[in-house]
């Protein structure tokens, strides 16, 4: 599942993971956690500043899903502009990608994720 609520980037990882992946992108947290409530998810990309006003949206989301008993061992990664890992709840996430990336990258990162999560 990706969580980003920008729309370029949200076609962008569009375009990255759907030839390798089944994959369902939501705009908002409250979307997220009604889809991790319905489904199952391998693997959560979230950007971390999403777009109702608090720099750090993605933490909040990040705490919500790791409190419950249902998806705290999901791997999730930090995908965003921030530059630096202290900006954010790093250590909670289990992997970091600053804005922009290439493709082969991404997907590299996202394989050797989800390799080590089955």
């Amino acid at each position: 599942m990706v969580l980003e609520d920008d729309e370029v980037n949200q076609e962008l990882l569009g375009l990255y993971l759907s030839s390798n992946y089944t994959i369902k992108i939501v705009s908002t947290i409250e979307e997220a956690l009604q889809s991790l409530a319905d489904e199952s998810f391998d693997l959560i990309i979230s950007d971390i500043h999403l777009g109702n006003g608090t720099k750090n949206d993605g933490n909040e989301f990040l705490k919500m899903v790791r409190a419950n008993p249902a998806t705290e061992n999901i791997p999730i990664v930090a995908y965003t502009a921030f530059n630096n890992p202290n900006d954010f709840n790093e250590e909670q996430f289990t992997h970091f990608i600053s804005k922009p990336i290439t493709k082969a990258d991404f997907l590299e990162v996202i394989k050797k994720l989800l390799a080590g999560y089955h």
